[in-house]
């Protein structure tokens, strides 16, 4: 009777350990009403310079991909500083290609030596040639000759790094120019131009602002008593969004976030990235809709 019922207990606790997803398996899909869509990357392009605003290229609704020129500051002085480096690069170049004084006193050193070798020999067939001190004197001037050839590569080699010197000069004003050019950070449509051609612009001052509308945040709140984070984060989503006369549109996504903190009411937060898209050249998807979210729990 004993073995019996110990059989029986083992059977079930085995049963029981073998269907771990059995909970799980019976979360139904929840659906979050009135989420809020809002943007993900909204960014106000500052000036980088102060400077009178010369160009604006964009306008207001326009969509701009990143890197496209949005407006331009006056460059003018800073293009002429640039001409003057290429200038003085040009001439540093020329200055380090230019071997003739090596040339020279390579040249002026054998000549040296000859005089001197010359001296030597007449000494040796006539002794008193040349008195001692005018043999000394050519020597020196030999010796003097070969080290000008040593300060003459010297200056040759100083040349080169002026040329080095002067392309820092030509990339700093370029820098300079880039500064004075204003281009998209990201890409997105322009919603607000807060500066007009014209006007005079301080570092870090705002130009224009651009929003991102192509991928949006449905943001809402879960229970904690029924779902834990890890029932729905990473979970695929799907959104739907009421448009003008009852239309329906729904969207594909994926919970990207989910908060660690539950509120007063036992909620916590949670948002999904969705990708928007385009209906005759308009957004459907809009910033401040309300939406549902339906996510998908079940495994």
């Amino acid at each position: 009777m004993f073995n019996s019922l110990a059989r029986f207990w083992l059977l079930a606790m085995a049963a029981l350990a073998s269907t771990p997803t059995l909970q799980a398996a019976q979360l139904e899909n929840p659906t979050l009403q009135r989420c809020l869509i809002s943007v993900q990357h909204e960014v106000e392009v500052p000036a980088q310079e102060a400077g009178v605003l010369v160009r604006l290229e964009a306008a207001e609704g326009v969509q701009v991909e990143r890197s496209n020129l949005l407006a331009k500051i006056d460059d003018s002085q800073r293009q002429m500083q640039k001409r003057q480096a290429l200038i003085e690069q040009q001439a540093a170049r020329e200055e380090a290609e230019n071997d003739i004084n090596v040339r020279y006193a390579k040249a002026a050193a054998r000549v040296a030596e000859a005089e001197y070798t010359q001296a030597v020999e007449a000494n040796r067939q006539v002794t008193g040639t040349y008195p001692e001190a005018e043999i000394r004197r050519l020597k020196l001037a030999w010796h003097r000759a070969y080290l000008q050839i040593e300060q003459s590569q010297h200056e040759q080699r100083l040349a080169t790094f002026r040329v080095e010197s002067r392309a820092a000069d030509v990339d700093a004003a370029e820098t300079n120019i880039r500064r004075r050019t204003i281009l998209a950070p990201v890409s997105g449509e322009v919603v607000a131009l807060l500066k007009q051609a014209g006007e005079w612009v301080q570092p870090g001052e705002p130009v224009l602002r651009i929003v991102s509308y192509d991928t949006l945040r449905v943001e809402g709140f879960l229970n904690a008593k029924h779902y834990d984070p890890v029932d729905v984060a990473g979970r695929p989503v799907q959104v739907t969004v009421e448009l003008a006369r009852g239309r329906q549109v729904r969207f594909p996504g994926k919970i990207t976030f989910v908060s660690s903190q539950v509120q007063a009411g036992g909620d916590y937060r949670l948002w999904a990235e969705v990708e928007n898209r385009r209906d005759q050249g308009q957004w459907l998807l809009r910033p401040g809709l309300d939406a549902r979210m339906t996510i998908e729990v079940k495994r």
